[in-house]
């Protein structure tokens, strides 16, 4: 506990502090650290995608943003690697959601979706990464987002 405490405050969660991706993974607890990793392989071998540290206050801090040509306006997807719990979050058409609702996906991902919040027709699903069925639910969710882009 007393190194989580200690990185979050040395790296993810100083605002002065302007880390590296790997000092971000490095932050992140053992057992996480990998499907964090996988996650963000998975965002990144996307065609035209670009990757950038970005800070954004409470609660995501230092965050690893994703952008493409087919998404000017805001990244395509959000990694935050808050060493007490990462998340990806993917802002996504309200159309796009319902499709996924449709779908045949784990019941822990439909309840994310049903539970994510919309700005301005703007969907934000908020899928935790802790656990390899976290991680599968993500691939899943970014194959969606990536389909309904044509990416």
């Amino acid at each position: 506990m007393a190194k989580t405490a200690r990185i979050y405050r040395e790296v993810w969660g100083d605002r002065f502090s302007n880390p590296t991706v790997e000092d971000l993974l490095s932050s992140l607890q053992d057992e996480t650290t990998g499907i964090v990793t996988e996650a963000r392989n998975s965002l990144l071998e996307l065609p035209g995608v670009r990757e950038e540290v970005h800070w954004y206050g409470l609660p995501w801090c230092w965050t690893m943003t994703f952008t493409c040509e087919k998404t000017k306006d805001i990244p395509w997807a959000y990694l935050v690697p808050n060493p007490q719990g990462a998340i990806v979050s993917l802002p996504m058409k309200t159309e796009l959601r319902t499709k996924l609702l449709a779908e045949n996906i784990s019941r822990s991902t439909t309840h994310i979706l049903e539970e994510s919040k919309t700005v301005n027709g703007t969907a934000w699903i908020n899928l935790p990464l802790a656990t390899e069925d976290d991680l599968e639910s993500v691939k899943i969710v970014v194959g969606h987002k990536r389909a309904f882009l044509k990416m």
